[in-house]
Formats: structure tokens, sequence, C-alpha cells
């Protein structure tokens, strides 16, 4: 998360000599936003021009880093925008930075392992386990990050699935030791917890 971080200082930098071409006087610190989403309160941080303005203005969607490791992104980028007069407004997610209080962080699911049948006769083949692993290892290589499963767990850990639960995860459904995960790249779980939401497909297929 860290390196990600550190890209977008580099990007600030090299953006920089563009946005600085006619600075204009910055506000010291950022002010604190509270908005609504539905039903509940979120935050975020607001850099400004000093002045009445009106000033054009970007909205920075930030990813997923733990804790406010997020700011250090923020801090590297907004000056780069005020300076040339523009406002700069960074908001937190659910569960993340100045917002964490305001529920669990939602982990949209692109990828959940779903049963695999198969006639009676073919059983005990090794059939099964080839095309998870083989489609776990297409996964990877497409960029997936999390693939989650309801399935047995003494079948599933065989492919390095855990309990989701061990990792402040959980689902809609109230399953609890059968609800498991596997990351599919070091670090895809740091900083993310909370209510596993599944895509509609998932409830329409009935799996």
């Amino acid at each position: 998360m860290r390196s990600t971080i550190r890209s977008m200082k580099s990007l600030a930098q090299f953006i920089a000599p563009l946005l600085l071409l006619s600075p204009v006087s910055l506000a010291a610190t950022p002010d604190t936003v509270t908005f609504q989403s539905s039903n509940i309160a979120l935050h975020g941080l607001l850099y400004k021009p000093v002045g009445t303005g009106p000033f054009p203005a970007v909205l920075y969607n930030h990813g997923s880093a733990p804790g406010m490791l997020s700011n250090e992104a923020f801090e590297a980028i907004a000056p780069l925008y005020i300076s040339r007069g523009w406002v700069f407004f960074a908001s937190y997610r659910r569960g993340q930075g100045l917002s964490a209080s305001a529920g669990p962080y939602i982990l949209e699911v692109r990828l959940h392992l779903v049963p695999l049948p198969c006639c009676r006769s073919f059983n005990a083949k090794g059939i099964g386990s080839k095309l998870i692993r083989d489609g776990l290892a297409m996964c990877r290589q497409a960029g997936y990050d999390v693939v989650v499963v309801l399935g047995a767990p003494a079948y599933y850990s065989r492919f390095g699935f855990m309990r989701a639960a061990d990792f402040g995860l959980h689902n809609e459904y109230g399953v609890h030791d059968e609800f498991m995960v596997l990351p599919l790249r070091e670090g895809a779980l740091e900083g993310v917890s909370g209510l596993v939401k599944y895509l509609p497909e998932f409830r329409e297929d009935e799996c």
C-alpha cells in the first residue's frame, strides 16, 4: 500500500511544473467536511485556495489504504491543484479514515467460487480440484484481488481458503465457518474488513 502512496507522490512531482505556473495563495490547513450518504454521515478533507471563489473543483476518489494512510496522498496532491486555483475534496468512505465510525467498509464481491457438481461416476478423480486450481490461476493472471466461497472448510482449505471471519469479514447470509476467503495477491486484504456485499447475479442465480 505504501508503494501506491509513493507512486502518487511521484505523479505529483511529475505534474507539479504544469500546475505551478501561476501559483495563488494556499489555505494553511484543510477543512473537515461532513456529508450524508443515505442515512450515514461521512467525512472528508476540503483543500481550497484563499479567497471567496467561485473555484473549479476536483473530487478525489481514494483507494483502500488502512487508517489515515490516504492522507499522505492527499497532502502530496492537493497543493498542486489549489496552487492553480482549484478546490480539492478528498472524501473518506465508510469504515476508513475519518469515516471509520460510520460503519464497516463494504467489500463488493467480484469473484465467488460456486459449488462444482459432478456426476457420481466421476467423483474422486481430481476433476473438481483441477478446475478450481486452474480457475484461481486464471483469476490471478487477470489481476483479481480476492475470491470468496461458501463451502466445506475441510475441502476448500486445501486450496488456500481461510475463514473470512479471521480477517474481519462477514456476509449477508449469516454463515460463519463455511464463509471463506482467498487473497490472490500479497496484501489484498490489508485494511479491508466488514460486510461482503454480493452482486445481484449471485442472488438471481440462487447459487
